[in-house]
């Protein structure tokens, strides 16, 4: 899974119920290091990544899509807030036809933050009743390929988390996708603890963040 961050809250939340039998440990990577050693060898990615013509995939919702930049710098701290799965679609969630292909500067961009996040993360050891609560306005997170077994499936519960009084001062852009989600009460406030199954199959597996 290419690194990312979930765009869509100051504190990412992860219950680990269930490890896999082989692989799928979380991996960490700063999003600041990112930041610095595009400053030092590739500043032209720097301004890509903030220019304000990504298109981000909304997935059924009206529009289609919407354009927004995914590196900001507000209030001397360095945002970034990437999730390739909004800008190329994923196996689970092909992307919606009609929106603008990203560029091949743009492809470079991406692969770039991945890449670079790489060479300097943090692999973290977890096992069953962890917790791990992540920065996510200043961390990239992926984690390894895994295999399950008849014995032991890989179960992890996520939480989108914002806390008001301690939250960074971010840019309108990233204000307007925090509503989508914190402000929304459509939306269903309570979730099922252990996974929906049809059959014996898991029923729509969160395969990739948001």
């Amino acid at each position: 899974m290419p690194f990312h961050t979930d765009v869509v809250c100051d504190t990412l939340a992860l219950l680990v119920r269930n490890c896999a039998a082989i692989g799928g440990q979380i991996t960490l990577a700063s999003s600041w290091s990112v930041y610095n050693e595009l400053a030092a060898r590739r500043p032209d990615l720097i301004a890509m990544l903030a220019d304000p013509n990504w298109p981000l995939d909304t997935f059924g919702r009206d529009p289609p899509y919407h354009n927004q930049a995914l590196l900001f710098h507000t209030d001397n701290k360095v945002i970034l807030s990437a999730s390739r799965r909004l800008l190329t679609g994923s196996p689970e969630t092909p992307r919606t036809k009609g929106i603008p292909a990203l560029t091949e500067k743009q492809a470079e961009a991406l692969d770039a933050i991945h890449f670079i996040a790489q060479a300097n993360s943090l692999k973290l050891s977890i096992e069953k009743g962890d917790m791990c609560l992540i920065n996510n306005m200043a961390i990239l997170h992926s984690r390894e390929a895994f295999e399950d077994s008849e014995h032991t499936q890989r179960h992890l519960l996520r939480l989108w988390l914002s806390n008001q009084e301690l939250l960074w001062k971010f840019p309108p852009p990233l204000e307007l996708a925090w509503a989508r989600i914190f402000n929304d009460e459509d939306r269903a406030s309570v979730w099922d603890f252990e996974p929906v199954r049809v059959n014996g199959r898991l029923n729509n597996p969160a395969a990739s963040c948001d």
